[in-house]
């Protein structure tokens, strides 16, 4: 086991960055709009719709598995670092996705959404996403809480809980916003025919077409669901079934909007789903900490119950092994066969919002990657019945922020991680590549 720290007085000299500038409802389509006859099937899977980076979207891929088919630091080293950034009120550094030209983008919660130019360190733009009114007593928020989805022509989508979808140009201008939602708390997923994928608190999956467009929509809900439809991961199979999570189900839809199943947790909030190589539709909810695998037919495979895991997402091994974060201080490994705890890692910290801060992320070599309340990236070996520390680097920052931070991986092996300490006031962006890499950049 290797152990890298940051050098003493990483974090005081940070440097601070100026910014450029009910009842379970109805089943069916209830509340689907007339709808064109559904597209052919695509004739390659995954299908093209994503950018061509390393981490384009929210869990890598369109399965949402959070595993990467590139390989990941082996002697950890700090490359480059970014804090502070503006101070905007309500900031809090979420997810990171990357682009094209050497971009990444992160999530800041109320701040918005921020470019970074990864050569430069330095942000190219931001989307300042302004709360709304909707004069019934109630206020959206600007709350950003997954960076950006970039699709494959480089349009890049961003859903706000003030209710709008973006579709923004790689220099950040608005192409369209699309704003008959409510608050939008989950990742927008390119479809078919340039359309876009997006569920909403207002109990409604959202297919929005090209110029923003509603091409339809399915109503999961009989009213407005409020904090039970967040962290949704719209994804599809190769026929253009749809699945998502909304009122504590997953729920499959037809190309054309219209109820296929549904499979019900019981409780009022979940969150996925990850898509399996065979399909399995992996889950959670928050409350009881459910953990669910689903068949593409609707049927439950299993269930079973781990502490604390809300918020976070799950990443799948190669073999489709599950790793979730818990709150309880330990990274979990799960068959996909049955449900069972392969084994369990301790980071410490146990607390409502300490324990694993992040989505893990596997890569191409099967070593998984996940945060810690302490600040301190781990990489970790899947022996089977136990997992082996590879190493772990420190930050020395406590991350007291909600859970669910997301890492990216590039191709080049840069591993990107954003981080909140909310009773420090500072927010970070790091960038850790391989100590080989460093050494021959010298």
């Amino acid at each position: 086991m290797m152990k890298c720290d940051v050098p003493a007085g990483f974090i005081p000299h940070l440097l601070a960055l100026a910014l450029l500038a009910a009842p379970l409802g109805p089943a069916a389509a209830a509340g689907a709009l007339p709808a064109a006859a559904p597209a052919s099937a695509p004739s390659t899977w995954p299908p093209p719709v994503l950018a061509k980076t390393a981490w384009p979207v929210t869990g890598g891929n369109i399965q949402h598995n959070c595993r990467s088919p590139y390989a990941g630091p082996e002697r950890p080293t700090l490359k480059w670092h970014m804090a502070d950034f503006d101070k905007h009120f309500g900031i809090a550094m979420r997810s990171v996705t990357i682009g094209r030209e050497h971009t990444l983008y992160v999530a800041g919660g109320m701040a918005g959404m921020y470019a970074i130019d990864t050569q430069t360190q330095k942000v190219k733009w931001t989307l300042r996403t302004a709360g709304q009114d909707t004069g019934k007593g109630a206020w959206k928020e600007p709350w950003v809480e997954d960076a950006a989805t970039v699709a494959a022509d480089g349009t890049l989508y961003v859903a706000s809980e003030n209710g709008f979808l973006y579709a923004l140009a790689e220099d950040g201008a608005v192409r369209w916003k699309f704003a008959e939602t409510y608050h939008l708390h989950s990742t927008p997923t390119p479809y078919r025919d340039g359309s876009i994928l997006v569920p909403s608190e207002d109990a409604y999956l959202y297919c929005i077409g090209p110029g923003g467009r509603l091409q339809w929509r399915f109503q999961f809900h009989a009213r407005p669901l409020g904090t039970t439809t967040r962290d949704s991961l719209p994804t599809y199979d190769a026929a253009g079934t749809i699945y998502f999570t909304g009122n504590g189900a997953l729920w499959a839809v037809s190309p054309d909007g219209r109820q296929v199943w549904s499979d019900r947790s019981g409780e009022d909030k979940a969150n996925g789903p990850a898509m399996g190589k065979d399909g399995t539709l992996y889950w959670m909810t928050h409350k009881n900490g459910q953990l669910l695998a689903t068949t593409p037919q609707g049927k439950r495979r299993w269930s079973a119950r781990l502490p604390n895991i809300f918020e976070r997402n799950i990443a799948l091994g190669a073999d489709d092994t599950l790793y979730v974060g818990s709150g309880d201080g330990n990274l979990y490994a799960v068959s996909p066969a049955d449900g069972t705890v392969k084994w369990k890692f301790n980071v410490g910290s146990p607390r409502y919002f300490g324990g694993v801060k992040s989505d893990a992320l596997v890569d191409a070599r099967g070593v998984i990657y996940a945060y810690a309340y302490d600040g301190t990236l781990y990489a970790l070996y899947d022996r089977g019945d136990r997992a082996e520390e590879k190493w772990r680097f420190s930050l020395g920052i406590q991350d007291t922020f909600y859970p669910g931070v997301g890492l990216a991986l590039d191709a080049d092996g840069t591993l990107y991680l954003a981080s909140s300490a909310a009773q420090g006031g500072t927010f970070v962006l790091v960038a850790i590549q391989d100590k080989q890499d460093a050494a021959g950049k010298e």
